[in-house]
């Protein structure tokens, strides 16, 4: 059986596979009398072509560490981006490709303040909320035809807390 450990989610740790969305230790602009802080460019949603993205709301069931990983998806065509709307903590597993298939995955934990734009062509997990139920708003290509792949792993992979 293979297991891998969580590891908490940081722009140096995550950037080969996209990008944290946060503001900790972000620069940014007041706008609105000095009334707000304008935190910009956190993050480049990636869509091939002239392909329309937009935003949907995606409500998700929470679950439990060790968490048993059956299958990871990839989206050839453009990034995904997931921002928790409740402060929800939740799990991000993704895979570099190795010819057509996720290599040995990592798992990182997001500290509920936290976002994600996964690049294109990344082999991914699903929606992940821990502790309780997710909504989250999704920025990604609308048109799902030849943008989804799935791999089915043979023997599931167990992603457990780590330390």
């Amino acid at each position: 059986m293979t297991e891998i450990s969580t590891e908490p989610l940081t722009q140096s740790n995550f950037s080969p596979f996209g990008d944290v969305i946060e503001t900790n230790e972000r620069k940014f602009e007041l706008i609105n009398e000095n009334q707000c802080k304008k935190f910009g460019n956190l993050s480049t949603l990636k869509v091939n072509r002239n392909d329309v993205a937009g935003f949907s709301i995606f409500e998700s069931s929470a679950q439990n560490l060790p968490f048993e990983l059956k299958f990871m998806e990839r989206h050839p065509l453009a990034s995904q981006a997931f921002m928790p709307l409740n402060g929800e903590t939740f799990l991000i597993i993704v895979a570099f490709d190795k010819k057509n298939n996720p290599e040995r995955p990592r798992a990182f934990r997001t500290n509920g303040k936290q976002g994600i734009n996964i690049n294109p062509n990344t082999w991914h997990g699903v929606l992940c909320p821990l502790e309780k139920d997710g909504t989250f708003l999704v920025l990604d290509r609308l048109e799902t035809s030849n943008n989804l792949e799935i791999h089915k792993f043979s023997t599931p992979i167990t992603i457990n807390s780590g330390t």
